[in-house]
């Protein structure tokens, strides 16, 4: 029992260092524009911790994943991390790409690149070190109106929640305001939303297609997981707290204070919007009426 306890210790640690090490070494070759490389002449070293605490939180919900799929494709288990965990935070940096000014599209890319090779390499390394420990028949999620009514309520669940928590939580915060509007005014709740209404519509449909997309890229762990209810229900958590843990790492785009307060944000509301899509797949009637 020891033994293999040090052994699987031992594996882990070895994808911890492997994919933080392709990390880094990939952050550095990719050709990020000027701009933003003299932006990075100035960060904060303390952000290797970071970045360390980042890789073990998604090699451990990769570990996770990967020894309860079963024979489940790991090349789609793999592409669904990538999908959740990798690209969509870079939507968001996309659509407020005006706040970033040392940042260009192709950047937004590039990192997006970046943060894919820890994922990769610790679906890889996990489905090499570790053995399945469930192998069942996977659940079957047919595409019908009933996936269609659920994909949007997961939509409408996360326009909700992502407003909401927005607000309450990093909104609150007098330097994120700032930087993003210029002014320290609160106008409150349904202030800020007509105030989004009027400078940038399209953020309420961009946030309902983010929600219904966060459904879809987590079907894969659905298949695999929705027989184990509280299996599934840690594997949705796992995977938007991997997901919102790149706020840690310090970087020269946002002040720390408005880091820390998107970190609060994403850290609370994705932890609800993974019990929002846990109850969304498990229920199993559903009004599409």
């Amino acid at each position: 029992m020891i033994k293999s306890v040090i052994i699987n210790s031992l594996k882990f640690i070895i994808i911890v260092v492997v994919s933080t090490f392709a990390f880094i070494t990939v952050s550095v070759l990719l050709p990020y524009s000027k701009t933003f490389r003299e932006a990075n002449q100035n960060a904060d070293p303390s952000g290797v911790f970071f970045v360390l605490l980042t890789i073990i939180l998604i090699s451990g919900t990769a570990v996770f994943l990967v020894t309860h799929s079963g024979s489940y494709s790991k090349i789609k288990l793999a592409c669904s991390l990538v999908l959740i965990i990798a690209c969509m935070p870079q939507t968001e940096t996309l659509f407020f790409i005006h706040a970033f000014p040392a940042l260009t599209r192709a950047d937004v890319l590039l990192i997006t690149v970046a943060n894919t090779m820890p994922i990769i390499i610790a679906v890889i390394f996990a489905s090499l070190f570790f053995k399945p420990v469930i192998d069942k028949p996977f659940s079957t999620i047919e595409f019908d109106r009933k996936l269609i009514v659920k994909m949007g309520l997961a939509g409408l669940g996360y326009s909700i929640i992502y407003f909401v928590f927005g607000y309450f939580v990093a909104w609150q915060e007098e330097s994120l305001r700032f930087f993003y509007s210029g002014s320290m005014a609160d106008n409150g709740f349904i202030g800020t939303l007509k105030d989004n209404f009027v400078d940038k519509p399209m953020i309420y449909p961009f946030q309902f297609l983010r929600g219904v997309l966060f459904f879809v890229f987590t079907i894969p762990t659905a298949t695999f997981l929705q027989k184990h209810s509280g299996l599934f229900l840690i594997g949705l958590l796992l995977i938007m707290l991997s997901m919102s843990i790149w706020l840690t790492i310090p970087n020269v785009l946002m002040p720390d204070m408005v880091r820390w307060a998107h970190f609060r944000e994403m850290i609370s509301s994705m932890s609800v919007f993974a019990l929002v899509l846990y109850f969304i797949f498990k229920k199993r009637k559903v009004n599409s009426q």
